[in-house]
């Protein structure tokens, strides 16, 4: 069951990284 463990696992760490991405990206495109 370790591999169910460190699949949920990574999948939380890319949401998380995809998530931190569209933060940066809408602050680095701030229009003014």
């Amino acid at each position: 069951m370790e591999t169910v463990f460190f699949v949920l696992l990574v999948l939380a760490f890319v949401a998380i990284a995809a998530a931190g991405v569209q933060v940066v990206r809408r602050q680095f495109a701030d229009p003014r």
